[in-house]
């Protein structure tokens, strides 16, 4: 884990212990995250799928601010 890399103030999901692969349906590719960066994507994923947007950008905007290059492989195509 990315010790130098922490949560916002307003995360309040599951926080990882360990990362994982992902698949992204949206580049329709498996991403490698480690356990900071998978507990963000799956947030963001959880408020895409509930219609909450304001923390779905708010996910999206720390994802690519913390991890641009993971980022791009998650949501662009």
């Amino acid at each position: 884990m990315n010790n130098q890399i922490k949560l916002p103030n307003w995360f309040e999901a599951k926080i990882y212990e360990s990362g994982r692969l992902v698949f992204s349906s949206e580049t329709q590719k498996y991403v490698e995250l480690d356990a900071i960066s998978s507990s963000m994507y799956d947030l963001v994923i959880g408020c895409e799928f509930v219609g909450k947007s304001k923390k779905e950008m708010l996910g999206k905007k720390w994802l690519k601010t913390n991890y641009p290059l993971k980022y791009i492989e998650l949501f662009n195509f």
